[in-house]
C-alpha cells in the first residue's frame, strides 16, 4: 500500500447543503468574463488573483449593510433587517428542509 500523492486526492470536495444552487465552478482569470478587457490584457495582479480558487453561487440574492459596528443583513421576502452575526443566521427554511433530508439518516428521538 503508498501513500496518498496529490493527485490521488480530490483538491476541493463541496456538498450542496441548500436546494436550487449553481454548482461551484474554479476560478478563471477572466472572472467569467465581466473583468474589463484592458484590465485582462494590462494587469498582471488582477489576472493572477482572479484565477485562483474557486466561485460559489448563492442561490438567493441578500443585502448586507455595515454601519461600522454591526453587520445587518435582509432577503427578498423580509420587511426587516436582521442582525448578522455567526450564531444568527440561517438560510431561510434551511432548518425545515435540513430536517426533512436527515430523517432518513439519524434515530428517531421520542
Amino acid at each position: 500500500m503508498h501513500a496518498p500523492t496529490p493527485s490521488d486526492t480530490p483538491l476541493a470536495e463541496f456538498f450542496q447543503l441548500v436546494p436550487d444552487g449553481l454548482p461551484p465552478r474554479r476560478a478563471d482569470k477572466s472572472v467569467g468574463g465581466v473583468i474589463p478587457a484592458r484590465a485582462l490584457r494590462y494587469c498582471e495582479a488582477i489576472t493572477s488573483a482572479s484565477g485562483f480558487g474557486w466561485y460559489v453561487f448563492l442561490p438567493m440574492s441578500f443585502k448586507v449593510v455595515w454601519d461600522g459596528h454591526d453587520m445587518l443583513w435582509t432577503y427578498p421576502g423580509v420587511d426587516e433587517w436582521l442582525p448578522l452575526t455567526r450564531d444568527a443566521v440561517q438560510y431561510p427554511g434551511f432548518r425545515e428542509h435540513f430536517d426533512r433530508r436527515s430523517a432518513i439518516y439519524r434515530p428517531r428521538f421520542a
